[in-house]
């Protein structure tokens, strides 16, 4: 198995038919919303769950991106009457991509000996949010987490329901918090950067498939 391989096909043909340990599944793309990144910055973080300010270091990529509100995607894997979430992915732009690299944090990104960066989930959930947000949240009383979780909550049944995988994306109405949601068994996940053809970034992917 390996995971470059697997991004490139995903991107090059839906339905591709891919294997990891478990067998083969085929694997659908699906357009789960928007999320928005006012600073560029991505924190790879559960958007429900409490942090603090010392842990933006050791959950945002090193690498950012121009401002900008982006499409989210989820890749669910079919294998007979199961369905799992296999890949989930930010789009900056429509230019495939051709070359993946790996995503470091900014704390990986100080250890140069790491080449590939693998991240804990630990609760079953993860997810992505602008480095604004995450500053934000770590701050915010727990009527409003309540009440954006009770969003999501909402999206996460509505795209159960459509696709049958746990995954949702949204900004708040009044624009003062967006992010993605994505529940997987837990593991250690990949996350890589897709470059284009002109070697710019075009994606940002997170495998939940290939070494699970």
């Amino acid at each position: 198995m390996d995971a470059r391989n697997n991004l490139k096909i995903i991107h090059t043909v839906d339905g591709a038919i891919l294997q990891n340990r478990y067998g083969k599944a085929v694997i659908r793309s699906h357009d789960i919303g928007l999320i928005s990144l006012p600073t560029g910055e991505i924190v790879m973080a559960d958007p429900t769950l409490r942090f603090e300010i010392a842990d933006f270091k050791r959950k945002a990529f090193q690498q950012k991106v121009s401002p900008g509100i982006y499409p989210v995607f989820a890749y669910s894997a079919h294998a007979g009457e199961d369905r799992t979430l296999a890949f989930a992915e930010i789009r900056f732009t429509d230019q495939p991509p051709v070359t993946f690299t790996a995503a470091k944090t900014i704390c990986d990104a100080e250890q140069s000996s790491r080449r590939n960066c693998g991240y804990v989930v630990n609760e079953s959930t993860t997810g992505l949010m602008d480095g604004r947000f995450f500053r934000e949240s770590c701050m915010r009383s727990n009527s409003f987490e309540l009440d954006y979780e009770t969003a999501l909550d909402e999206l996460l049944e509505e795209n159960l329901e459509r696709w049958g995988i746990n995954c949702a994306a949204g900004i708040a109405p009044n624009g003062n918090y967006s992010a993605a949601l994505f529940t997987v068994p837990s593991g250690v996940y990949y996350w890589y950067w897709g470059k284009d053809p002109k070697g710019e970034i075009c994606c940002l992917t997170a495998d939940f498939f290939t070494y699970l």
